[in-house]
């Protein structure tokens, strides 16, 4: 789902957006560890939660400071979010990585275009310059994963057990 956080007209709104893009994150990546059946998955995974959720915390502080009041759940972004990774574990690691380089990539695009914003105060270009960089980190983690697996965005052609859920009978 392509995201529109970071293009709000103010500057609280849109530091409000990301930490809601931050809860929906959450969200997904607890979804994940929990549907992983790799523990070198399960283990990266709970990694980048503990980011996500460190992000999400340091953005509830500061939104204080724009006049915004934080947002305090995650929303129905965060509902697709999820979804995404509880469908794709119905078919395995490798799906569940796919639903999660998506949700890597909104996170991505939207500090993309935060941190180019003119109207961002110097401290808080640095947090979100910070939090771009992890979000980067997890972003290459999961390429290079479904990049060894042989696959991005291709169902693979080897029997890797999916198989059943792709016939019809």
């Amino acid at each position: 789902m392509a995201t529109m956080v970071g293009t709000q007209d103010h500057i609280g709104r849109a530091f409000n957006a990301l930490l809601e893009l931050e809860l929906d994150s959450i969200e997904a990546y607890r979804a994940a560890v929990a549907r992983f059946d790799s523990q070198t998955y399960i283990e990266r995974f709970r990694t980048f939660l503990e980011e996500h959720e460190a992000h999400a915390g340091a953005l509830e502080e500061r939104i204080s400071e724009l006049a915004v009041e934080p947002a305090s759940r995650a929303d129905l972004k965060g509902t697709l979010a999820k979804g995404k990774v509880v469908i794709g574990s119905l078919l395995g690691d490798r799906a569940i990585l796919l639903a999660m380089k998506a949700n890597e990539e909104d996170t991505n695009t939207a500090y993309e275009r935060f941190v180019k914003r003119m109207d961002i105060p110097s401290h808080l270009r640095r947090l979100a310059e910070t939090f771009l960089e992890e979000e980067r980190a997890h972003l290459a983690f999961i390429e290079a994963e479904l990049d060894a697996r042989g696959d991005r965005d291709e169902p693979r052609d080897e029997d890797d057990g999916d198989d059943a859920l792709y016939s019809v009978y």
